[in-house]
């Protein structure tokens, strides 16, 4: 019997060039692919402050979907996941980002924007490179045509009140023995730090005195409770203030008593008199994309040219935090422009309570409404 003589077949080896160059190559893929998924898909956001507690909390974490609205398609080159607001890149002058080199174009998208809906969207400011601008969350209340009014902080769109049983307002609460925030958890207060401030008076020794942030709702769950004495709101703010759009003392408006005034639509006309100077001036100066806006004399005048009716370019909405005594939204900085809507708010995927530094377990895979 015969014996073939089998040669070992010598298996060449990966050279370690190589071996790098497919690790580096697969990490680029996954990056690209993350990338692509959260600019016309699915994105992140962190809730960082208290303006929509009662639905969103400090350290939730949320899904935004983009296919909603449809997603926005890239205007400018940035490298992604940049915080450019980052103190650093301030500080040193660095901007990462290009001028814009396509038009605003978005998606078709599965519905369009409705009152009610929690939406993701860049902070209206100056400026064309409106995509690297602070991203914030709120409550969409009022839709472009709509007119709007506060009376008293209660909110009504085309003469119909808003429903406020998911609304916060500051309340002054006594009671007879300290609070703990296990005991405001019972009241649906889960953000003992954020929502519960202890006013201290060394002169009141029968009661403490607290600031809380709640709905009425809660609010008459609280005074039927043993160890509360009163519960009251906090009047309204009755004085005008600068910081409230337009940013006109005349007007007497505050976050509590604002309008009426009619939320601008594409392709609706205004006679530019004194009054809508004044209401719209900064809207057609900041973020109509209009060149050398000014009034003069009480007439606007767009590149020196006298204009007597102004034709909006773009479809604006209102929003408003839930809480509605924590929050800064349209009645400061006015209205949002469609091309700075990013997505909406459709799931958290994670929560923490920052401070106690506990998950809160009951919140993760929860719809807000």
């Amino acid at each position: 019997m015969l014996l073939e003589k089998v040669e070992d077949i010598a298996v060449p080896k990966d050279t370690l060039r190589t071996v790098l160059w497919r690790s580096v190559r697969t990490i680029l893929y996954t990056v690209l692919a993350i990338y692509i998924l959260s600019i016309f898909i699915i994105g992140n956001f962190k809730v960082t402050g208290p303006s929509m507690e009662g639905t969103l909390l400090e350290g939730d974490r949320v899904l935004v979907s983009k296919l909603h609205y449809g997603a926005r398609i890239p205007r400018i080159l940035q490298l992604p996941w940049i915080d450019h607001s980052a103190p650093l890149l301030e500080y040193l002058n660095l901007r990462l980002y290009s001028s814009p080199i396509l038009p605003y174009l978005r998606t078709g998208g599965l519905s369009s924007l409705k009152r009610g809906d929690i939406a993701v969207f860049n902070l209206p400011m100056q400026g064309d490179a409106y995509e690297i601008n602070e991203v914030i969350n709120k409550r969409i209340v009022a839709l472009p045509g709509d007119v709007i009014v506060l009376k008293d902080g209660i909110f009504y769109c085309n003469d119909q009140r808003e429903e406020i049983n998911r609304v916060s307002f500051r309340h002054d609460l006594r009671t007879r023995k300290k609070l703990d925030a296990a005991e405001a958890k019972q009241w649906g207060i889960y953000d003992f730090r954020n929502q519960v401030r202890l006013l201290e008076n060394p002169f009141i020794k029968d009661y403490f005195q607290y600031e809380i942030y709640t709905t009425a709702t809660r609010a008459k769950t609280i005074e039927r409770d043993a160890n509360a004495l009163k519960v009251t709101r906090r009047e309204s703010d009755t004085f005008s203030d600068f910081n409230a759009y337009p940013h006109w003392l005349p007007l007497h408006w505050n976050k509590d008593n604002f309008g009426k005034i009619t939320i601008p639509r594409k392709g609706m006309t205004l006679k530019m008199d004194a009054n809508h100077l004044a209401l719209y001036l900064p809207v057609i100066k900041d973020l109509e994309g209009n060149n050398r806006v000014e009034a003069r004399e009480g007439i606007l005048y767009i590149d020196d040219k006298p204009v007597k009716e102004y034709q909006f370019k773009k479809d604006y909405y209102f929003a408003l935090g839930d809480n509605r005594d924590k929050s800064m939204d349209s009645r400061h900085w006015g209205f949002i422009p469609e091309n700075h809507i990013i997505g909406k708010v459709v799931l958290i995927y994670f929560s923490k309570d920052i401070y106690r530094n506990e998950i809160r377990w009951n919140r993760i895979f929860q719809s807000p409404q």
